[in-house]
């Protein structure tokens, strides 16, 4: 087996900053790859609004008078998530509910995230969520950016990521119940 790349040979843009005014950025000039800065959560709207961008990455999957682009990837850094709660973790695992539904009707397109985690606080809530609902893709837990950027270098290349090498990744594997492609 050979062992994982050079993360310096990984090139992307800087991540777009958090913002003040709203939850999460999505960042698609990398598309497929989605990268998402979460922030300071406000309120519930907020949140609201950061699932309904989510959502929306979805209505190319929904348009069916045309064949659905290929599938996209997520990136989140959770290093600036400020206001999160157990209330939101709940609301997460509802929304993952209706994207497994939106899949099982080819209707949405995620086939992966990789979720920059550097917070016992934030992999506590994650750990909310996958308990309450299985994730509809693969999600790839990673302690940092090159991590993350390793991970995303090989999902890129259309091959399983090697974790043999990347002992500090933890990967959540999707519900098997639903459709994969």
């Amino acid at each position: 087996m050979s062992s994982p790349p050079d993360p310096a040979s990984i090139t992307l843009p800087d991540p777009l900053p958090a913002s003040p005014d709203k939850f999460g950025v999505f960042d698609r000039r990398d598309y497929p790859l989605i990268r998402v800065t979460l922030g300071t959560l406000h309120d519930q709207q907020d949140f609201r609004n950061f699932l309904s961008e989510w959502d929306d990455c979805n209505l190319p999957y929904r348009n069916h008078t045309q064949p659905p682009p290929p599938g996209y990837y997520f990136m989140f850094y959770t290093q600036d998530v400020r206001g999160a709660s157990i209330r939101y973790s709940i609301m997460m695992s509802q929304f993952v509910k209706k994207l497994k539904n939106h899949q099982r009707q080819n209707r949405q397109g995620l086939r992966g995230s990789i979720i920059i985690v550097n917070s016992r606080f934030i992999r506590g809530l994650l750990s909310i969520i996958f308990y309450l609902q299985r994730p509809v893709a693969d999600v790839y837990l990673v302690p940092d950016q090159d991590t993350a950027y390793i991970i995303w270098d090989q999902l890129s290349k259309k091959t399983t990521p090697n974790l043999e090498y990347l002992p500090q990744v933890t990967l959540i594997t999707r519900d098997s119940s639903i459709n994969s492609s």
